[in-house]
C-alpha cells in the first residue's frame, strides 16, 4: 500500500492506526534528511501534515509537523514557505494548548531563527523574548531550551551593536549549560566561545582569554590536539595574544592553527586567508617585515590560485599547544622554531 493510499484513508481508520501512520511519516522523514533526501523529507513532512489536519484538525500533532517543516524549509533556503509553516503551526499551538505550551516557545525560537537569517532583526528580538517568556513560566527558567533561545537572542543583540545585552544572554545561557550539563560539555564551549568574542571586540582581554581557553580545553579533550575543529579557537587566541603585542606566542599559535588548516582545507579557504593575514600582522609586530611581506604575498596568491600551497609547509608548526593552568607555555618546551 503506497503512502498516499495511507493518508487518504487516515479519516476512515482508528486512532491508533492514523497516529501510527503519522509517527511513521515524521520518523521516516527524520532518517532520508540525514541520509541527504532533503526533497523527500519534505513530501514526507508535507504528508504528515496532512494526516493530521484530517484525523485530528488544529491539534499539537498538527502543529509538530507544521514545524518541522517550517525547519526544513528555511534549511532549503524557502523562507517565505517556512514563515508561513512557523506561523501556522504557531497559531495551532494557541488554540490547542493554550498561550504558554511548552511546545509554543520552540517553535517561536525556529521562527526567530528564521527572521534573523533573513534580517529581520526587531521581529526576530520579539519572537525570541516571547519564547523566553513561555519557557520561563512553562517548564523554568533553568530549561536547557531557555538557554538555546537565549543563546540566539544573544547573537542578535550582538549583530545589532548592544554587546551588554548580548553578554546577559550570554551569560544567562551559559549557567544554564554548565548546570544542565556539566562544565565540558561541547554546548557549554559553544557560548562560551560567543563571549570570548564579545570580551575580545571590547578588549576585555583577560575574560577573552579564560574564555578561549576553556573552549580550547574542552574541544581537545573531545577530538584531540590535530582535529580541524581545534583551528579556529587557537586562531583567535593567536589574534588575542597579538593584539596584547605578545608577538612570539602568537605566531606559534596562529602557525599551529594554520598547520590544521593547511592539512584540512582548500588552499583558497578563507580561514587560510585569516590564518596568513594574521601571522603577517605578527610579523610587522616582531620587526620582521621581509616575512610580513613575503606572508601577504603568499595569502593573496593562495586566495586567486597564483601561489602554490606547498609554500604553507615552512610556515606549520608541529607542536601542539599545552594549556595546563595560569601561568604555562603556551607549547611544549622546545617546540619553537
Amino acid at each position: 500500500m503506497s503512502l498516499g493510499l495511507l493518508t487518504r484513508r487516515v479519516s476512515r481508520t482508528p486512532p491508533e492506526v492514523a497516529d501510527a501512520v503519522f509517527r511513521s511519516y515524521v520518523e521516516t522523514s527524520e532518517l532520508v534528511c540525514q541520509l541527504g533526501s532533503v526533497d523527500e523529507a519534505g513530501e514526507l513532512l508535507s504528508r504528515a501534515v496532512a494526516t493530521a489536519q484530517e484525523a485530528w484538525g488544529e491539534d499539537a500533532r498538527l502543529a509538530l509537523a507544521l514545524n518541522r517543516l517550517g525547519v526544513l524549509r528555511c534549511r532549503q533556503g524557502r523562507h517565505s514557505e517556512s514563515e508561513r509553516l512557523l506561523k501556522r503551526a504557531v497559531a495551532v499551538l494557541e488554540r490547542a494548548s493554550g498561550p504558554s505550551a511548552p511546545d509554543l516557545a520552540m517553535v517561536l525560537t525556529n521562527l526567530g531563527i528564521l527572521y534573523r537569517l533573513i534580517g529581520r532583526h526587531e521581529q526576530t528580538r520579539a519572537v525570541l523574548e516571547r519564547a523566553v517568556r513561555i519557557g520561563e513560566l512553562s517548564v523554568g527558567p533553568t530549561d536547557l531550551s531557555v538557554a538555546w533561545t537565549l543563546d540566539v537572542l544573544g547573537d542578535v543583540e550582538a549583530l545589532e551593536g548592544n554587546l551588554a545585552v548580548a553578554m546577559f544572554h550570554y551569560r544567562r545561557a551559559l549557567g544554564i549549560k554548565e548546570a544542565a550539563l556539566g562544565a565540558d560539555h561541547g554546548d557549554v564551549a559553544v557560548t562560551a566561545g560567543k563571549l570570548a568574542e564579545l570580551y575580545l571586540h571590547e578588549g576585555r582581554f583577560n575574560e577573552a582569554e579564560r574564555h578561549l581557553v576553556r573552549v580550547i580545553g574542552i574541544k581537545e579533550r573531545k577530538v584531540g590536539w590535530n582535529h580541524p575543529a581545534m583551528a579556529k579557537p587557537l586562531a583567535r587566541l593567536g589574534h588575542l595574544y597579538a593584539r596584547q603585542g605578545k608577538h612570539g606566542r602568537a605566531e606559534q599559535i596562529v602557525r599551529y592553527a594554520l598547520t590544521l588548516q593547511a592539512h584540512a582545507l582548500p588552499s583558497d579557504h578563507p580561514d587560510i586567508f585569516a590564518s596568513l593575514k594574521e601571522l603577517s600582522e605578527i610579523y610587522r609586530g616582531l620587526g620582521r617585515y621581509a616575512a610580513a611581506d613575503e606572508v601577504w604575498k603568499l595569502a593573496l596568491g593562495l586566495a586567486d590560485g597564483t601561489e602554490d600551497r606547498q609554500q604553507l609547509v615552512p610556515l606549520e608548526f608541529p607542536h601542539p599547544p599545552r594549556i595546563s593552568g595560569e601561568g604555562a607555555p603556551a607549547f611544549e618546551v622546545g617546540g619553537a622554531n
